[in-house]
Parts: structure tokens; sequence; C-alpha cells
């Protein structure tokens, strides 16, 4: 029988998804939106080809949807804000009913092997990751300072749409993965360093009719992944992934507009963004 040129795996799991932004004014900080969403369904297909022993090409594409989510908006707002820290807001509002509209993360990779003895190997790879995320929260509480300091307690209607918020994040990146087979069992550990083109995001206040577009400065990615697969044939193996991936907070330009009126205006430096995500997935791997 040929050796395989080609391999299709999919794959179901859970992924846990954070992004968290930040408005700025005259340097210090006056907004933080926390986005989380936990136990998010995952759902991988990765197709890989081998061009020769040494070299093969991959792509992958891994989607998320529902999964239990949650929005913090706090606001530093004059007089009434104590200090910049956590505790010293003036203002928060919370949406637990907070949905995922999307996560789609799509990545082509090219690997190299740079030595194979004894059932381990080394290997280099390089690529480019594009992500799109975006959640829009719904209805939730607030606590606000008006005329006072946190005096004013209330509700927002259930289901009302409060605000959407999307991160798109091109990462070129390199790394090094390490593979130990025997028996059956492939086992894999590899460590990526990128670098954003800029986190580009869109945050829409549906209640007060203001979008905001915001363009960050490149930021550092580090990338960590463990993988096991058991070969239940010469051709079909059960797979378990692991993946971690950390973009830092950069800060960045700002663009404002009412969607109402149409008056637009922009602030430099005065944006804030960063994304965090943890996967575990379980799948199969045909090859042919």
């Amino acid at each position: 029988m040929p050796d395989p040129v080609f391999s299709i795996t999919g794959g179901v799991g859970v992924i846990d998804l954070r992004a968290t932004e930040y408005v700025y004014e005259n340097g210090d900080k006056l907004s933080q939106l926390n986005w989380h969403s936990r136990h998010a369904l995952l759902y991988t297909l990765g197709l890989e080809g081998t061009v020769d022993a040494d070299w093969t090409l991959s792509t992958q594409l891994r989607l998320g949807a529902e999964g239990d989510g949650h929005m913090i908006d706090y606001d530093w707002v004059d007089p009434y804000a104590r200090d910049g820290g956590m505790t010293g807001w003036s203002d928060r509002s919370i949406s637990p009913d907070t949905q995922l509209d999307h996560y789609v993360d799509l990545s082509l990779e090219a690997k190299r092997r740079l030595a194979d003895r004894d059932g381990l190997s080394l290997s280099a790879f390089g690529g480019f990751r594009y992500t799109d995320v975006k959640w829009t929260s719904y209805g939730g509480g607030y606590i606000y300072s008006e005329d006072g300091f946190r005096n004013s307690v209330g509700h927002f209607p259930e289901g009302e749409r409060g605000i959407s918020y999307r991160q798109k994040i091109p990462v070129p990146y390199l790394g090094l993965e390490s593979q130990a087979s025997f028996g059956g069992w492939s086992l894999g550990a590899r460590a990526g360093l990128g670098l954003t083109f800029g986190i580009e995001d869109i945050d829409d206040h549906w209640m007060r009719n203001l979008r905001f577009f915001d363009s960050m400065d490149a930021a550092p990615v580090t990338m960590l992944s463990l993988s096991a697969s058991y070969a239940i044939s010469d051709r079909v193996a059960l797979t378990l992934a692991g993946d971690f991936e950390n973009v830092a907070r950069r800060r960045g330009d700002m663009r404002l507009i009412d969607t109402k009126t149409g008056e637009s205006g922009s602030d430099s430096n005065a944006a804030g963004a960063s994304f965090r995500s943890l996967s575990v997935s379980v799948g199969l791997k045909g090859s042919f």
C-alpha cells in the first residue's frame, strides 16, 4: 500500500474566548469592556498534503458557536471615578445575556522537517492566521453615577440589544514542532510566535447610535498546542488537541460615527484591545 500523501481531520470540542476593549481620554483609561464566551462549541476541519519527504502544506478552519457569554462594561467618568483601578469605576453595566455571533479562525501553513530519528522529529513551520470574532450583548443591569457616586441602579429591557463588538486579527507566525511516535501513538507539541498587522475592531453602541472603528498597533502573539493521536487502522486515527493563543494588549486610533446624524470624529491613541482563546477538541483523521 503506498504511503498517504493527503489527510483530512474533522473534530468537535469546546473553546473559551476572551477579548478586552479599552477607551482612553487624555491618556487615562475611560472605559474597559470585558467580553467572554465559556464552553462555546468548536468545530474544526483540517487538510494536510505532503509535498515531499520533508515538506507539508496544511490549512485548518475552526468555527465557534453558542456558549455561555458574558460582558462587563466599566467606565471611569469624572468627577466620580475614584481611581483608574478596577475597583474605582464610576459606572458599570453587566450583560449576562451575551451571544457569540461568530468565531472564525482560518490558518494556512507550511512545515519542514528538520530532524527525524528513532520516532522523534523536529520541524519548523510558518504560516498566516486570520481570526474574526463578534459578540452582541442584550439587556442586563447597571450601576451609574448620576449626581452622586454609584447612586443610580437599574436594568435594561430584557432582550434589548446593547453593544456589539467585533475583532479582526491577521497574524503571520513562525514556530517549532516536536513529535514522538511509538506503537500506534503519536504525541506532539508546538510553540509559535507571531505579530499581528494590528487588531481591527468595530464597536456598536446601539442605544446611543454610536459606532467606533479602531485600528491597533502591531501586537505580539503567542501560540501553544499539544496533540495526541492513536491509529485505529492504517488510514484512520483518533485525535485529541489543545490550543492556546494570546494576542497582547496594544493601543491604537479610533474613529467615531453617529449612525443617526452621520457626524464623525477621530482620536489618535484612544483605543486598545487584546484577545485570548483556549480550546480542547477530539476528532478523526483519515489519510489517503
